[in-house]
């Protein structure tokens, strides 16, 4: 039986578990142990499709309070400039029409070649600064992440029975089969648990073994430098997207919030000396920000094979890191959060709930890597860096199935295991890069036309209810999305 879960480690991830688990698990005593509120790595700023969904229903909170509190910002889509052969920039957006009679708009497409751009909602309008009030679920939100971390801390401490213990742990305590029997705590208390959720970042110092699956070989990046940007023209900078642009050393994020820009040059250590970097985001800025503001961060690229092992579970940092392109970092704690509650909420588990959280969250893993990986594919930029990425890079098994799929004159299928990006994620993308579409064989191209046709004059004759960004009260993009536990 489950009675008592302790959470070592604040930031985001602990402070985030803390509360899906205090919400979905209220006949089990939660603990939390962090000396003080943890920094957050500071490059987690922006969410993917859901987050609304997330805090509103998940978590129980009013987005009338959540969203001035972490000076969060609609997200339509990321924006890629720079990335590719095929276009100047490339836009992801969150959610895919359908031509009419239920054609994927990728298949109408690839019979009258036009750009896919000009289908993709809510571009047009995003790119002048625009929010389309009637249209919500297709936006996430750009957030402060150290205020994220602080609103948490503050509504469960309000308004739950949850003990946040202010102590460092000093030394954990294994039984002879691997578990954790106990933790002692800075001030000589003993502290035990049924389970134990290791948010301790990349230390992870509640497992007595890991066995880390290294992404370096796939990735190619492991260092960022960022840094908070003043406005400087409010009414062209505040975007409701985030913009991830590629340059020589890498890529350069922007991550628009009510208050400032959150931006960071992401690096591989290897071919870009941190101070270089540095020197070049400034540049970037045009010297809006000095090297003393900005901060340095590395990690290695991983995950945990068995981020659930015995009575510790790792969420966050110490279940693995991916890089912050696609914004995976904070969707992959709310993956685990949500996945751990679902499998305790009954006060008890076993070796299959064990097996059943590793599999998914592995699948979780590997498939955002993949997807993240093949962004890198066909860049032409002349640079040392862009160099080594195309003598390393190799397509993934997912990535040429669906290299494969484009070429094929079949409807283009979504992939159906679980899994951050689906199939639509990978397609749009890879239709703006330039990879070779195929017309398929159903629509035929008449049909197609058609298709097109119909789906111009619906979009046409939809009212929106479109405001600039800067002139909108925040509050007005309220989602009151289907529950789902």
């Amino acid at each position: 039986m489950i009675n008592r879960v302790v959470i070592v480690g604040g930031g985001t991830s602990g402070w985030l578990t803390a509360t899906v688990l205090e919400k979905k698990c209220p006949n089990i005593q939660i603990v939390l142990i962090d000396k003080e509120v943890s920094t957050p790595v500071g490059v987690g700023e922006a969410t993917l499709l859901g987050f609304d969904t997330f805090m509103n229903v998940h978590c129980g909170f009013d987005q009338n309070e959540w969203v001035p509190e972490t000076d969060a910002v609609p997200k339509a889509s990321i924006l890629f400039p720079g990335w590719g052969s095929g276009v100047d920039q490339v836009w992801h957006p969150f959610y895919f029409p359908l031509a009419s009679h239920n054609v994927p708009l990728c298949d109408a497409l690839s019979h009258v070649g036009e750009d896919v751009r000009n289908y993709l909602p809510l571009y047009d309008s995003a790119l002048k600064n625009e929010v389309d009030l009637d249209n919500q679920q297709a936006y996430s939100w750009h957030i402060d992440a150290t205020k994220l971390v602080k609103f948490f801390k503050r509504k469960l401490e309000e308004n739950t029975a949850l003990v946040h213990l202010e102590s460092e742990v000093v030394e954990v305590k294994h039984t002879v089969n691997g578990e954790v029997e106990c933790l002692i705590l800075d001030d000589g208390t003993y502290v035990d648990a049924d389970l134990f959720v290791d948010c301790t970042g990349f230390k992870s110092i509640l497992k007595s073994k890991r066995d880390r699956v290294p992404l370096k070989g796939r990735l190619f990046v492991d260092t960022a430098v960022a840094g908070r940007i003043s406005y400087q023209d409010i009414d062209k900078e505040l975007k409701p997207y985030t913009t991830c642009t590629a340059v020589d050393h890498g890529w350069i994020w922007d991550t628009p919030l009510q208050s400032r820009i959150g931006s960071g040059l992401v690096f591989n250590r290897q071919l870009t000396d941190p101070e270089e970097a540095k020197k070049y985001l400034c540049d970037f800025w045009g010297g809006r920000i000095t090297p003393e503001d900005l901060r340095t961060i590395d990690w290695t690229p991983y995950y945990d094979r068995n981020q659930w092992d015995k009575n510790v579970v790792s969420v966050g940092l110490s279940a693995g890191f991916i890089e912050p392109l696609e914004s995976t970092g904070i969707s992959l704690i709310i993956e685990g959060a949500n996945q751990l509650a679902s499998y305790v909420r009954g006060r008890y588990f076993n070796q299959f709930d064990i097996n059943s959280f590793n599999t998914y969250m592995i699948n979780m893993f590997e498939t955002c890597t993949d997807f993240v990986s093949m962004h890198y594919d066909l860049s032409t930029i002349q640079s040392p860096f862009w160099e080594y990425v195309r003598g390393t890079y190799q397509r993934s098994d997912q990535h040429n199935v669906y290299i494969d799929n484009m070429k094929s004159n079949i409807p283009s299928i979504i992939n159906g295991k679980p899994a951050m990006f689906g199939g639509s994620n990978w397609i749009y993308w890879m239709m703006q890069m330039g990879y070779e579409l195929s017309p398929k064989m159903s629509p035929d191209p008449l049909f197609a036309r058609r298709s097109l046709e119909q789906y111009n004059k619906f979009k046409s004759q939809t009212p929106l209810n479109i405001v600039k960004l800067k002139d909108m009260n925040i509050n007005d993009l309220i989602v009151k999305p289907i529950p789902i536990f």
